[in-house]
């Protein structure tokens, strides 16, 4: 995201865990700061983003 602009009040904490398994548990909260909509939409974007470096993670292992 660029700074400033609609999203200027966006907060996120991203926590990695390692699992017994010897893989990574990520928990990623966020406070969406634009409108309405961003509760909808982020939410969606967000596990997108996480689904793909999990898996991209999984590959370069």
């Amino acid at each position: 995201m660029q700074s400033g602009g609609r999203h200027k009040d966006y907060r996120a904490v991203i926590d990695l865990e390692p699992t017994a398994a010897g893989g990574t548990t990520i928990t990623w909260r966020a406070r969406p700061g634009a409108g309405w909509l961003m509760p909808f939409v982020l939410p969606g974007v967000m596990q997108r983003m996480v689904d793909d470096l999990a898996a991209y993670a999984a590959d370069t292992a």
